[in-house]
């Protein structure tokens, strides 16, 4: 997968967004391990997710998703 985003760190957790709208989140621990992963169904999207009160913002080529706990 292609990636041109900047991973972003929280919560000791690194997410990060490749070019066809793929969520990963790792552990940002010592050891490399995927913690979760989903596709958003876009075409495109070459931005880096935004972290903001405990809220996710990702942004890809059509849609803006917030992402939180109530």
């Amino acid at each position: 997968a292609t990636y041109w985003c900047s991973p972003t760190a929280g919560d000791d957790k690194i997410y990060s967004i490749n070019e066809a709208s793929d969520v990963v989140v790792c552990s940002a621990g010592d050891e490399f391990k995927i913690i979760s992963s989903v596709n958003l169904g876009e075409t495109i999207c070459y931005s880096s997710i935004a972290l903001a009160q405990g809220q996710l913002f990702i942004r890809t080529g059509q849609i803006l998703y917030c992402v939180g706990k109530k």
